[in-house]
Parts: C-alpha cells; sequence; structure tokens
C-alpha cells in the first residue's frame, strides 16, 4: 500500500513516494539460491534509470555522490558485488535493490507499530536518530524520512535507525520502497508487489499483506 506521507513532504517533494507491505520471517527457509547479482545487472536499463533519478535526489540534499542503489548496479554489473551469503534476508534486499532501481528499507515491525509515514525531520520530535551503525545523525529539517508516530526511523539519504533493524528475533518486518522521481504510484506499486512475490518465491518470507 502506498504510504501516508506528511502535508511538509507533499509541499518540499511532491514527487517523492514510497510503497509499505509487511512480510512473516519466522519460518523463512531460503529455497535454492538468488540469481548473481551480474546477472540481475544485466538487463537493467529500467532500474539504472530509477537510481539515477534517486541520485539527483540525494544531490539535493547534499550527498557528494550517488544513491548507493545506482553504485551497486554499476558494481554487480563488472562481477565487482557479490551476497555476502550470511544473511538471506540481506542478500535478497540487495538483490532487489539492482533489479529494480529503488531504495529499500526494511524494518523490525515489532519495533514500531502500525502508524509509518513519509516526512521531513521537521515532522518528527527531535531532528536526530541513531543510525543502524549505532552513529547519531543529525539532519537538516527539510530532510525526507520515515516517521513511526514523530519518532524517525530511518532516513532517505543515510539509512535505517538501530532500533528498528532486523535480528535474529524478528518474525516480522515492514518493507519499504521508495519510489524514484517520475514514477507513478501504479509503476511503484508494480514494482513493490513483483518484490512481495519474489521474496515468497525464494523462501525469504511469507507475505502478510503487501
Amino acid at each position: 500500500m502506498l504510504i501516508t506521507r506528511t502535508a511538509a513532504l507533499v509541499d518540499t517533494c511532491p514527487l517523492l513516494t514510497a510503497e509499505i507491505w509487511s512480510a512473516n520471517v519466522e519460518a523463512s527457509q531460503p529455497r535454492g539460491h538468488l540469481p548473481s547479482l551480474r546477472e540481475a545487472a544485466f538487463n537493467a536499463e529500467a532500474a539504472q534509470k530509477r537510481a539515477v533519478n534517486m541520485s539527483q535526489v540525494f544531490r539535493t540534499l547534499g550527498a557528494r555522490g550517488r544513491s548507493p542503489v545506482e553504485s551497486q548496479i554499476e558494481r554487480a554489473s563488472t562481477g565487482a558485488l557479490d551476497y555476502s551469503r550470511h544473511n538471506a534476508i540481506v542478500d535478497f534486499l540487495l538483490y532487489a535493490e539492482i533489479w529494480t532501481g529503488i531504495l529499500i528499507g526494511f524494518h523490525d515491525a515489532s519495533t514500531i507499530g502500525d502508524e509509518v509515514r513519509l516526512g521531513l525531520a521537521s515532522d518528527a520530535n527531535r531532528s536526530a536518530y541513531e543510525h543502524i551503525s549505532k552513529k547519531d545523525i543529525t539532519l537538516r529539517s527539510s530532510e525526507p524520512v520515515l516517521l513511526a508516530s514523530h519518532r524517525i526511523i530511518g532516513s532517505l539519504r543515510h539509512g535505517p535507525d538501530y532500533a528498528t533493524r532486523l535480528t535474529s528475533e524478528t518474525k516480522k518486518l515492514w518493507a519499504v520502497a521508495f519510489g524514484s522521481p517520475g514514477e507513478t504510484d501504479d509503476e511503484l506499486r508494480s514494482l513493490a508487489s513483483s518484490i512481495c512475490a519474489a521474496g515468497v518465491d525464494f523462501g525469504i518470507w511469507t507475505i502478510a499483506s503487501c
């Protein structure tokens, strides 16, 4: 489903949208191997375009480099990027980002609740959050963020927070796919549905709602 956006985000970044879905991971039993990342990037013209569009958003936010997905596609296409093979969910996340060209975030649903919104740091009760690396990051008020109520649980530019990270105890996750500018709601919804289905096919999760 399309994630709710705050008024401040709509006014500042009207083209930025995200699709959110939930999945059960308790009985996750990967079946077979994911396609190679080089294979995933081989016919990634549309994915590359989405990644480049998101890189332009990153630059407007003050980033010096590109969106991580654009770099991942480039490295995968040359065979310079491979799976960690230590965590099936993390490997699937990498595969899905390269295959689609969109940023995707996973969060432990038990730490969030049902009220998740896409907004700006100015919508939060504080503009700083603990990154998944455990570093404290202070954001500019105009930066797009993922919110659980009024708490920042992820930044478009910097990534997810520590508190909602997936662990070995995670039973259910919220997955968020950030659409690149120019992606219609229907196109983003179709991409998210494809990722949902692929996760089931590979035994990464069972879908609760998409």
